[in-house]
């Protein structure tokens, strides 16, 4: 991995769920990462890491990586690489491959074109890329393994020639059981002014993909003149939040817009268990594994059509989908608001109900090692 920081997000937190779980089944999980041995992701880890040292760049280039490759992937059944653009990826590819050690790349939407708009400098670059080392991995490899339909097809129309021995698992997430009271407790006690209001929540990395900035103007648009407040939770630069910042208050609503950084452990379930919904109109989002956290305690997303799993979350009836623009937005809201107590009630009853029946941790960690166990030798 590029980093074992839950700081970059959902696919960290789905192999340290996974790797916890399949552990408990009596298999070994180690991951090795460009980040400093000392670190707090490092030390933190549920699982055992191999920090190599700190990542450079966006790249995340480490040398050290390629050293530990060669002397310990063979100690290994499967290597699996996610961050398919990144140094660690490519070096754990090729020293698996050539010691005949399966090999599986998780792309986690990085294929989606959003990333790679056509005749952008972005494109240019990583097809250049593609063209020398993604390509031979990913067509010798053992299989690229996409978390749903929709990311495989779209992954089949970013690059050419992409001709690969795709799977398709479950993906999921866990969440923590926490009582009620409990996280209720843990929310006022960090957000006093919000704990006694209804509120949306956010909760993911602050980043521009997300669509933070539409979801903030659509939320100024359709409530305006109520007491609806809107908590944003998630790591983020600070230059974007100064800028999310400035929208809220040019709608008039800063102050009922609420950032509060990454949540955690009882706040985490607190802010989604007390939430009105969750909402996320992201321009892209491969799974989404707060959509998945809220729907298991029983609140319903309200997301947009950008979303990779939305179909799913439309046919159960657990949420609202819109567009990611900031009128469908505000208008998805304003529909939700207008529903009765008794079809939220019943709109987060079908979430839980969609969770159990799609999107669980169990599920993917038995999907994920069906797939993995057909290939290795020994």
């Amino acid at each position: 991995m590029s980093t074992a920081s839950l700081l970059y997000g959902g696919p960290v937190t789905w192999v340290f769920q996974t790797g916890v779980l399949l552990e408990k089944e009596g298999h070994t999980i180690h991951i090795v990462a460009a980040d400093e041995p000392e670190s707090e992701a490092v030390k933190n880890s549920p699982l055992t890491v191999h920090g190599v040292g700190e990542g450079k760049g966006g790249y995340r280039y480490q040398p050290n990586i390629v050293e530990w490759a060669e002397r310990h992937v063979h100690e290994y059944d499967v290597v699996v690489g996610h961050s398919i653009w990144a140094h660690p990826f490519k070096s754990l590819a090729e020293a698996a491959m050539r010691k005949g050690i399966p090999f599986f790349a998780i792309p986690h939407g990085m294929l989606d074109p959003y990333f790679t708009p056509r005749f952008s400098y972005q494109h240019f670059k990583k097809s250049i890329y593609y063209r020398l080392y993604l390509r031979k991995i990913l067509e010798n490899c053992s299989g690229v393994i996409y978390t749903c339909i929709a990311e495989r097809e779209l992954a089949r129309t970013s690059f050419a020639p992409y001709q690969v021995q795709e799977f398709v698992m479950e993906f999921g997430a866990e969440i923590d059981l926490v009582n009620p009271a409990d996280g209720k407790a843990a929310i006022e006690k960090i957000l006093p002014e919000v704990s006694a209001q209804p509120y949306f929540v956010f909760l993911s990395r602050i980043h521009p993909k997300k669509a933070c900035d539409i979801m903030i103007e659509g939320f100024g648009r359709a409530l305006a003149d109520s007491n609806y407040q809107l908590v944003v939770a998630g790591p983020g630069s600070d230059e974007l939040i100064s800028r999310l910042k400035e929208i809220a208050k040019s709608v008039g609503i800063s102050d009922r817009v609420h950032f509060t950084g990454m949540l955690k452990g009882h706040e985490k379930a607190g802010a989604l268990q007390g939430a009105q919904a969750f909402v996320l109109p992201s321009h892209q989002e491969n799974f989404g594994i707060a959509i998945a956290e809220a729907m298991a305690y029983g609140t319903p997303v309200i997301i947009s059509n950008k979303v990779n799993i939305y179909q799913e979350i439309q046919n159960e009836g657990a949420g609202l989908i819109c567009t990611d623009e900031v009128e469908s937005f505000s208008d998805a809201l304003l529909n939700f608001v207008a529903l009765s107590d008794e079809q939220k009630l019943k709109m987060g009853e079908s979430a839980k109900q969609c969770h159990q029946k799609h999107f669980t941790i169990e599920g993917s960690a038995f999907s994920f090692l069906d797939i993995i166990s057909g290939k290795i030798a020994r």
